[in-house]
């Protein structure tokens, strides 16, 4: 875009505004913030530094966890179609992180506590095969247990379209 006046002159607001954080914000004290205000249970503050965060510093390191802890909170408030989504954007945008499996097992809490028990058992699957070492995968494994489904994919004719 063209330059608009001085530099500092006021924030540009609108859909053209640039996602330049207001002066004196920096991603480590937000996402700090963010992180005290949700373990001390202040949900709605934590809720807005964590969606700052995501508009300011979306590719840091943090940015998945961020987005990860937004599920979190949504999964907690049993707002679960909020908590996939929230999820959902944790893997789509950050496949490769130590949050992802994380995600893709609370995901799959998620769909099974809004009912999709068929989206949930594809979600665990997935995890297991993803991440087979890992305590998200034993997790997933104990879930699929529970709702009497095999870990492996390979048995089932969901893969068959």
């Amino acid at each position: 875009g063209a330059p608009t006046g001085a530099p500092g002159a006021g924030a540009p607001t609108g859909p053209g505004a640039s996602n330049a954080p207001p002066p004196g914000m920096s991603a480590e004290k937000t996402y700090t913030d963010a992180r005290r205000d949700l373990q001390t249970g202040n949900i709605d503050l934590a809720t807005q530094e964590f969606q700052q965060y995501l508009t300011y510093y979306p590719d840091t390191e943090l940015a998945a966890n961020a987005q990860y802890y937004l599920g979190e909170i949504a999964f907690n408030k049993s707002d679960y179609p909020g908590a996939i989504k929230a999820f959902d954007a944790v893997l789509e945008r950050y496949p490769q992180n130590p949050k992802t499996a994380d995600a893709r097992l609370m995901k799959g809490m998620a769909l099974l506590r809004s009912g999709q028990k068929t989206r949930a058992i594809q979600e665990f699957r997935a995890l297991v095969e993803n991440y087979p070492r890992t305590d998200d995968a034993r997790k997933a494994r104990q879930q699929l247990q529970q709702l009497g489904a095999s870990a492996s994919t390979s048995s089932s004719s969901a893969r068959r379209r």
